[in-house]
């Protein structure tokens, strides 16, 4: 759940059609949902975008979000330090921002003298005037909004636009109502706007804006949960599967380890320790066991969890986890590795109860098993090469798809190729013949330079994921 006030009640407002779920509304329309619609207790729009700013006379490119002035209200967030926006910032008189603790803590080191700090954005100079809480990071998960600006700095044209289709709404259900009354209303609203638009063909409305739908924002915004919950959906699928070959592994080991010590609980039980003695002793040791590894286990995966949140938040398009313990995860997987311990550890001291001392010290701890013993030894042993197999065979597969990956043929010589991010500010170069001498002139420089063998400029590059 999104760490804000409630997200129970909080909606996405989306329009659908016979193809599936689309966007928000146009901006004309949000704002007839904001103005008449009942059933919600506030309403905002917002849309990510990252533009370049100008801090101390340095340029830098933070994620930027654009918001309507009631966004942190409807989302209940409480500012870590100063103020939020409001619905008078849209104005942008004075224009004014919003930095996240993130951004805060890296770029002005978390003091507070960052309140009344400028910078320049679209040759507008915002002032800061309030910290996002430290865990809030936005309603997209992985994307990290650093700075929140009002919506307005997109110009009132585009605002008014009804053909424009281009952020998403958000609401919060008022309480009492439900999401079904919700979306009721607001597709009436709707199919009033549309009806409004002129030149939508009888396809359009059908395949795609049809009618209104409720997609709950309780959890932010799906991007990235489209994207990988069926990969990690197989992932656990293995990791279950190890966590199984693990507990087959440690039972087998502790009934080898038990049937080695035979001798040994022969003669503590003919000099007189009980059954509940030999269970205490056996119970010490594998709980000692199981703490042990148990330790190393977290260990390990606090330092490969924070290398992959570090593989992840790296490269164009940056994805930043914030990552916590799972108590249900955690809860399980000790159970079973505690119940495989105490279960396969303390069935020896069981055994040593019932065995009859004297010939068992007779044979110095080798005597013959009965059958059924022999057939459930035999089992374990085929259940672990079993299991093992499949997980070598996975694992296999898995650094062969790795080794495909990196082989693929991106269709050029990749070797020795260098590709650089070049964005000009547009109020020193906002004439296209301005732009074009400034290209011509990187170009021949970046030509020049010592050991480059060839270089050119293009919009689309093969490395840029489009």
């Amino acid at each position: 759940m999104l760490p804000v006030d409630e997200p129970s009640r909080l909606y996405f407002l989306n329009h659908a059609g016979s193809r599936g779920t689309g966007g928000s509304p146009p901006y004309p329309c949000f704002e007839r949902f904001r103005n008449e619609a009942r059933s919600f207790s506030g309403m905002a729009a917002f849309a990510q975008s990252d533009p370049k700013v100008s801090i101390n006379g340095n340029l830098e490119k933070p994620n930027t979000l654009r918001v309507s002035g009631a966004y942190f209200d409807v989302l209940g967030v409480k500012p870590q330090l100063g103020r939020l926006l409001t619905p008078d910032d849209e104005r942008l008189d004075p224009p004014v921002a919003v930095i996240s603790h993130g951004f805060w803590q890296r770029r002005f080191g978390g003091r507070p003298e960052a309140i009344g700090k400028t910078f320049v954005l679209n040759e507008r100079t915002f002032t800061i005037v309030g910290v996002t809480p430290r865990d809030f990071l936005g309603l997209a998960p992985g994307w990290r909004d650093d700075i929140t600006i009002p919506i307005t700095i997109v110009g009132a044209e585009r605002l008014q636009d009804p053909g424009s289709w281009w952020f998403t709404n958000v609401a919060r259900l008022r309480s009492g109502i439900g999401p079904e009354q919700a979306s009721a209303e607001v597709d009436a609203i709707f199919q009033s706007f549309m009806n409004s638009i002129p030149g939508v063909s009888t396809e359009d409305r059908r395949d795609h804006v049809q009618h209104m739908e409720l997609t709950s924002a309780s959890q932010g915004l799906d991007y990235l949960r489209r994207q990988f919950s069926k990969p990690l959906l197989v992932l656990m699928g293995v990791v279950g599967l190890v966590l199984l070959i693990a507990c087959a592994n440690i039972a087998n080991l502790l009934l080898a380890r038990a049937a080695a010590r035979r001798r040994e609980f022969a003669v503590r039980v003919a000099i007189g320790a009980g059954r509940q003695r030999l269970l205490r002793q056996l119970v010490t040791e594998t709980l000692l066991l199981f703490m042990s590894g148990a330790l190393l286990g977290l260990v390990l995966a606090w330092w490969w969890a924070s290398a992959l949140t570090t593989f992840f938040a790296i490269g164009i398009y940056p994805i930043h986890f914030d990552l916590h313990w799972d108590s249900r995860v955690f809860g399980f997987t000790a159970g079973i590795s505690v119940v495989t311990a105490l279960v396969f550890g303390t069935v020896p001291a069981w055994r040593a109860s019932r065995t009859d001392a004297q010939s068992a010290m007779k044979d110095g701890g080798r005597g013959t098993l009965s059958r059924s013993r022999l057939e459930t030894g035999r089992f374990l042993v085929v259940l672990q090469v079993a299991l093992s197999m499949v997980l070598l065979v996975g694992a296999g597969l898995f650094v062969r798809t790795l080794a495909n990956l990196r082989n693929i043929d991106p269709g050029f010589r990749s070797d020795h190729v260098i590709a650089m991010s070049i964005e000009p500010l547009e109020s020193a170069y906002r004439q296209p013949t301005a732009r074009s001498a400034l290209w011509d002139a990187l170009l021949e420089r970046v030509q020049t330079i010592p050991f480059v063998r060839s270089a050119s400029l293009s919009a689309i590059t093969p490395m840029s994921s489009s």
